[in-house]
């Protein structure tokens, strides 16, 4: 590293912080080194690499029933549930293979019912397609229950676009995936609210030992650090952020060799990696693929060069187009002069 002035020279870190999250919202120029603007086909599980995985299957969220007659009931907090068209009717606790309703048994919402499960601690969760109720203190034997105050901002239509994680209510539908905490609704896809894509309007799971939110076949959203995966998009691809110039009035120099991949292995055969380099907003560039063989060492580090001719600009940014399975790179460098500090993360 050699710093003059205002500006820097030497290798910093162009990526980092895998796995990627996915964010479409905001300027290249100002996301951080874990995030992009364009990635798919990223394992969602391998903290701390960047390497090429598929959308897990999910579990979809228990619902215990008792069956009466011909009839299925749903049986949270003690006693049996159901509803129809806008009525959810409910019976005295304890009873599993008979109905005796509790006082009035039953209660009206404005809208018709897409489903109903429990959650937080203790409440009853009523889904509409035009928002969503709660039944407080769903557990209480004395049954006195009552909707709460309507919220128009969590609907969904379909049943299967709904599910609860860690107790709180999640729904997917047409503008992407939202979170409820009985009061305020939490946008999770945020950062792809432009180009929603694979992230809307999609069946739910979970894989609810790790908190993964899991839209079939589409995507995963890591509930814990909120991170986003694309699987929805076929293929892998992975998009730096955009090194940018802070003071616009130069630019600064991509040396000949521009790019260093810190890289583990994970069997010991050997791999490869495809990438393709833009400066400005010009067009990506094919550069020659990079070897990586294997090394007994934890990490190998692998300079690739670059086929371009012209080498300055105010913008920088690398896309990799394919990456051998067994490839797993912990970090991706990029060595630049006369950078203005500031505009980068070391």
């Amino acid at each position: 590293m050699a710093v003059r002035g205002d500006t820097f020279s030497g290798w910093t870190t162009l990526a980092g912080e895998f796995p990627p999250t996915l964010n479409k919202a905001d300027d290249p120029t100002k996301i951080g080194v874990g995030e992009s603007p364009e990635a798919y086909g990223i394992d969602y599980a391998k903290d701390g690499r960047l390497k090429t995985g598929s959308v897990p299957t999910g579990t979809a969220r228990s619902a215990p029933t008792r069956t009466i007659g011909s009839t299925n009931f749903l049986w949270y907090y003690n006693r049996l549930w159901e509803f129809s068209t806008n009525v959810l009717g409910y019976y005295a606790p304890q009873y599993e293979a008979e109905l005796f309703r509790q006082g009035l048994g039953k209660i009206r919402a404005d809208y018709n019912i897409v489903t109903i499960m429990p959650a937080f601690e203790n409440d009853i969760w009523v889904l509409t397609a035009s928002g969503s109720y709660l039944v407080r203190n769903a557990n209480s034997p004395a049954g006195n229950f009552e909707l709460t105050k309507f919220s128009q901002e969590f609907a969904t239509p379909t049943a299967t676009y709904a599910m609860t994680l860690n107790g709180q209510p999640i729904i997917c539908n047409a503008s992407g995936v939202f979170s409820w905490d009985g009061s305020k609704v939490t946008e999770l896809t945020r950062t792809v609210r432009n180009s929603v894509g694979s992230f809307a309007s999609k069946a739910i799971t979970a894989d609810y030992t790790n908190r993964y939110i899991i839209g079939t076949s589409s995507f995963v959203i890591d509930s814990e650090n909120g991170k986003l995966f694309d699987y929805g998009t076929t293929g892998f691809r992975f998009t730096s952020r955009t090194l940018a110039q802070k003071d616009t009035s130069g630019p600064f120099e991509i040396s000949d060799v521009p790019i260093a991949f810190i890289v583990e292995h994970g069997s010991t055969a050997g791999g490869s990696i495809s990438w393709q380099s833009k400066i400005e907003d010009g067009a990506w560039e094919d550069e020659d693929d990079v070897q990586v063989d294997y090394s007994e060492d934890n990490y190998t580090r692998v300079e690739a060069p670059t086929n371009r001719s012209n080498r300055t600009g105010h913008k920088f940014a690398i896309r990799l187009t394919a990456l051998s399975s067994n490839l797993y790179i912990r970090e991706i460098q990029v060595n630049v002069a006369n950078l203005g500090i500031g505009s980068f993360s070391e």
